[in-house]
């Protein structure tokens, strides 16, 4: 049962000189907690045009289109992963707007991600609990001049606090 979730960190491939194993690399973005689905997700792009630089038609494009819309219906699939989306993208826009460091931002979403576990979000505002976990890592005196700046942001926007923000 220990092995169930085991994720194997070496390599797919296997090296056998020192010339093959540096022409033979690793790809793509690295973990974060910042996204919903941690940025391990597949997107299907909105280009109509296969790997060669081809284009797409007829029959294939309207399956194209069908496979894009599927994909984004599936990719949030429960109110739990609904939320947990609409709270990162808001903790990064917090973090953007405050101009707070990405390593903020990541111990901030894991901490969400945990009360999230733990049901301990239902019936609170989602950008207080973000505020909350942002605070883990600023003493009380940086997190009061942080969120003297976001409400004043916010202020010269027209927005109150609580409301959606389209900064």
């Amino acid at each position: 049962m220990l092995e169930e979730r085991y994720i194997e960190p070496g390599p797919e491939w296997r090296a056998f000189d020192q010339e093959e194993r540096l022409t033979k690399v690793r790809t793509g973005a690295p973990i974060t907690h910042t996204i919903h689905d941690k940025g391990l997700a597949t997107e299907i792009g909105p280009s109509y045009r296969d790997y060669s630089g081809k284009s797409i038609l007829g029959g294939k494009r309207v399956q194209m289109q069908r496979l894009r819309k599927w994909q984004k219906r599936i990719k949030i699939g429960n109110a739990r992963e609904r939320n947990l989306s609409f709270a990162l993208n808001e903790l990064n826009r917090m973090v953007s707007t405050l101009g707070l460091p990405k390593s903020v931002g990541e111990s901030a979403a894991a901490i969400y991600r945990k009360a999230v576990s733990k049901n301990l979000i239902r019936g609170r505002s989602i950008e207080g609990v973000v505020a909350a976990a942002c605070m883990q890592h600023a003493n009380s005196l940086e997190f009061l001049d942080l969120s003297m700046r976001y409400r004043s942001i916010l202020r010269l926007a027209g927005k109150r606090s609580g409301e959606p923000t389209n900064l």
